[in-house]
């Protein structure tokens, strides 16, 4: 059997080779290679398939989101975690002790960021490393970025997008070691945090709170979007 994926189809139930459901006249060859065989499970983000691409006769997952509620979720995660971790920064950023400094302007908001962030995720697929791998991106990648800010000021702002666009594409790496294994086009995740993160970056050196809030608010709504979009693309596991 061909099942219809409708959520307002009444007779989800098709014969093999139907392309198209009888009675909501919905896709059933989806993408023109996945054909939907059974429901594997749902809960209140989405429901789990299994699908056969028909081209090679192999069994695989596909994810359907039935409501838009993570990525506002996401959103609101990822902005208070950003406005505590920009206002830590900017408090402390120029404490004498090392160790006191980096505890206070990384390592904290970076747990404080993935915690939430893995809040979120838990719901939607195994993310158990979540906020190691964001931790070790955020640490890495100031790092890196700091590296850029002092050895290449003569270029004025240009030097900010670069530092924040390395610091945002480690941080896509290191999250991305994670996705890679849910969603079939992952790597749009790296694109995402290497251009935003120079938006992030310029944020945090101009030390403006109202520039910094519409930053970071920006940061989330984009990177949720673009998690929303992950989740939807019908291919999502190999």
């Amino acid at each position: 059997m061909s099942l219809c994926i409708n959520p307002s189809c009444t007779q989800p139930q098709n014969r093999d080779d139907e392309l198209f459901c009888l009675t909501c006249g919905s896709e059933l060859l989806l993408k023109g290679r996945y054909r939907v065989m059974r429901q594997l499970g749902g809960g209140g983000f989405g429901l789990t398939f299994e699908v056969n691409e028909v081209r090679s006769n192999t069994p695989k997952v596909l994810k359907v989101l039935i409501n838009n509620q993570e990525w506002l979720q996401w959103m609101l995660a990822n902005t208070v975690a950003w406005v505590v971790g920009f206002t830590m920064f900017n408090m402390n950023r120029f404490n004498s002790n090392f160790l006191i400094g980096f505890t206070l302007v990384i390592l904290l908001p970076a747990t404080l960021w993935g915690g939430m962030q893995w809040f979120i995720l838990r719901r939607l697929f195994p993310c158990k490393w979540w906020v190691v791998l964001t931790v070790l991106g955020v640490t890495v990648g100031f790092f890196l970025s700091a590296g850029i800010y002092d050895n290449w000021r003569f270029l004025g702002w240009v030097w900010v997008a670069m530092s924040g666009a390395v610091w945002g594409g480690v941080l896509g790496i290191t999250q991305w070691l994670m996705l890679r294994w849910q969603f079939s086009h992952s790597s749009w995740w790296l694109v995402a945090n290497t251009i935003l993160g120079s938006l992030i970056i310029y944020s945090f050196y101009a030390g403006s709170l109202v520039y910094g809030f519409v930053a970071l608010t920006g940061f989330g709504a984009v990177t949720g979007g673009t998690l929303v979009w992950l989740m939807r693309q019908p291919a999502v596991k190999y």
